[in-house]
């Protein structure tokens, strides 16, 4: 999201600021490029301008020596899809590195591929280098390659003959090689791939299932009988046929020729990558690069559709123009670049009623959600929902003052009690507040056991007393501290409860997630516990407030699933839902959040208390559930509260 904004931004700057003159030279003329003399100078300040026989500036898919002598030998051959419409005599001139937050558009465009409107169809980026310093060409070269190799046949396999004559090798490699196979069809999709790589990708993954891995003479032959193939890959800009030359006899000869020497090249690379840890890292890596160029092609492309000519794009009918054609291809190669560059293949995105049964059978003993408690003595809640449920976000809606933070943390800690380790992220009020609480809520339960003869006495301990240390100002209070300290000695080290991970330091709307996603990881946590999530902002200043909060409900309630996991968060209401319901018991409250409409559309468990200050004085607080995609609504009704011990209980005063 933030990647889409900071897009939409610079596109939208540039659009107002922009004369028309401005944008015209956009997208210069279609004539060779020609760079001034102070542009030239600066343009080598940041990495040199490659022209005649320096080849290290080739397009990212690369090739071995013969290939390379091939380029070398017609250096006028366009070296991008994008670049097959420029005239022969033009020389090959590589984009200016720059990074993405200094990015001048007009500067940029300056040096951009360059296309005619009328012809151009935006499928694929043509080149996967544009953008890059020549460091980063060569790096992304190079982990294409590594990677690549660990999905060719395994040289400690025997090749066999199968009945076409082809040399194939059987799936026989060693656990540790097929693991490691395995994660690259799970990581990498086609395509980000261009030119020869994307080629011999395609075939390969496309019969990772079967009982051989395809070997050079398979993928050659079945491009060679599918020359269908090789021309819809072209159109779609995944490769660029006539790359080595004019062709001669059958489609692709001399593009397959390269194709054979570049699969001897990868696998020259065996073995370099012989590690999940090494593969996982060669991954992320190629997968920034991927970004990087991909987004900043796209921005060159969002400056051509912004220009007086426009530019053809997949998806729209004639030629996209103007700011809104601009935004939405801003919006659709930024989903596709996070589609392609996620961890779901498209065989896992996509799966029969079928192989989902299996999956729910094979999965059903490690994805069922896990009881790990209840809300104590509040016998309405717990029999309408039965109890706190892993895979759920759970979100408790109260006007400012009115006890969410006192009731969500007598949850916390009801199921810390039941032996389940949480992590908690408190941003109102930081963790001492928190903590302070607990041992409040520890001491009264601790107290019951221990010391039975002052069961249902008042005893004054509480949160404000344990946190700025008032124990002296009366000696009826002084004489607990001691038994306090026992008690939180005991909520520190029983075996018997839950481990307690405290978040700390500042998160963001963009970090939030990882940092929960550790502390999960490290504490083994069942529960997540949040106070609050209204309160977590962009730190882009440019994303406005509440879609970033949308954004962050739909990731706590997208981890809560995936992870198996109660997400347990209190959220502010609305002032005028609040009045509305004092009013009619019977309003709808399902638009009461406060910031954003997701507070609500994401929460598997909705409840709202909604109490004016007398009720609140009395030691009351009303509970209305509301209806979600997994609960229906429970009518309002009375419970009984001591916000100073956090205890709650149903209340049968009137019974």
């Amino acid at each position: 999201m933030g990647m889409v904004s900071a897009l939409n931004n610079a596109t939208k700057a540039q659009a107002a600021s922009a004369s028309s003159e401005e944008l015209d030279s956009l997208i210069p003329e279609q004539k060779p490029v020609e760079i001034p003399e102070d542009d030239q100078k600066k343009l080598e300040e940041v990495s040199p301008v490659t022209t005649g026989e320096d080849t290290s500036l080739a397009p990212v898919p690369a090739h071995n020596s013969s290939a390379e002598q091939q380029v070398e030998d017609s250096q006028t051959q366009p070296t991008t899809a994008d670049a097959s419409t420029l005239p022969a005599e033009e020389e090959q001139v590589k984009s200016p590195s720059v990074s993405a937050g200094e990015l001048d558009m007009s500067s940029f465009a300056q040096y951009a591929p360059q296309t005619n409107a009328s012809t151009t169809n935006i499928v694929a980026s043509g080149n996967l280098s544009f953008g890059l310093t020549t460091v980063e060409q060569q790096r992304i070269q190079e982990l294409e390659r590594s990677i690549l190799a660990l999905v060719l046949p395994s040289p400690k396999t025997e090749s066999i003959h199968d009945e076409l004559g082809m040399m194939v090798s059987p799936s026989l490699e060693i656990d540790e090689e097929k693991k490691l196979r395995n994660i690259v069809f799970k990581s990498l999709d086609a395509r980000m791939l261009r030119e020869e790589a994307y080629l011999l990708y395609r075939v390969v993954a496309a019969k990772r299932r079967g009982d051989f891995t395809p070997s050079k003479n398979f993928i050659v032959t079945h491009y060679r009988r599918n020359s269908k193939e090789l021309r819809e890959a072209n159109n779609a800009n995944y490769i660029t046929l006539d790359r080595y030359g004019s062709e001669e006899g059958s489609v692709g000869d001399t593009y397959l020729r390269a194709l054979e020497d570049f699969y001897d090249d990868v696998a020259d690379n065996q073995g370099v990558l012989d590690t999940e840890g090494k593969l996982y890292s060669a991954l992320e890596e190629f997968r920034e690069l991927y970004l990087k160029a991909s987004a900043l092609d796209a921005l060159a492309q969002t400056a051509k559709i912004l220009s007086d000519e426009g530019a053809r794009v997949k998806g729209v009918r004639g030629v996209a123009q103007g700011f809104e054609d601009a935004s939405n291809f801003v919006r659709k190669s930024l989903t596709d670049m996070e589609l392609l560059t996620d961890d779901t293949t498209a065989a896992e995105r996509y799966i029969s009623l079928a192989d989902f049964a299996k999956t729910m059978d094979d999965e059903a003993d490690s994805a069922r959600t896990i009881k790990l408690g209840d809300f104590g003595d509040v016998d309405e809640l717990n029999q309408h929902y039965g109890g706190l449920y892993t895979g759920n976000l759970m979100t408790v809606l109260a006007p400012p003052k009115s006890g969410k933070s006192k009731f969500t943390n007598r949850l916390t800690y009801n199921v810390l009690m039941q032996g389940h380790n949480v992590s908690a992220l408190i941003i109102e009020g930081g963790a001492d507040q928190f903590v302070a609480q607990l041992r409040a809520i520890h001491f009264a339960e601790w107290l019951k056991r221990e010391k039975p003869e002052f069961a249902g006495k008042y005893t004054g301990v509480n949160q404000d007393v344990i946190l700025n240390n008032k124990w002296d100002e009366n000696p009826y209070l002084a004489q607990f501290k001691q038994w306090e300290r026992l008690s939180f000695q005991d909520l520190i080290v029983n075996p018997k409860y839950g481990s307690l991970s405290l978040i700390q330091g500042t998160v963001t709307a963009e970090n939030f997630l990882q940092t929960i996603e550790e502390s999960v990881r490290i504490n083994d946590s069942q529960m997540v516990y949040c106070d609050y999530l209204q309160m977590i902002f962009p730190q882009d200043a440019s994303v406005p407030q509440h879609q970033a909060l949308t954004r962050v409900y739909k990731d706590a309630a997208d981890f809560a699933h995936n992870n198996n996991v109660l997400f347990l968060s209190p959220a502010q209401m609305n002032q005028s839902s609040v009045k509305d319901s004092l009013k009619n018991p019977e309003i709808d409250l399902r638009t009461s959040g406060a910031g954003s409409a997701e507070v609500i559309r994401s929460s598997e468990i909705l409840l709202a208390l909604v109490s004016d200050t007398e009720t609140i004085k009395s030691g009351h607080l009303k509970v209305i559930g509301l209806p979600s995609r997994f609960a229906q609504p429970l009518s309002a009704f009375m419970m009984y509260s001591d916000l100073e011990t956090c205890y709650f209980s149903s209340d049968y005063s009137d019974s």
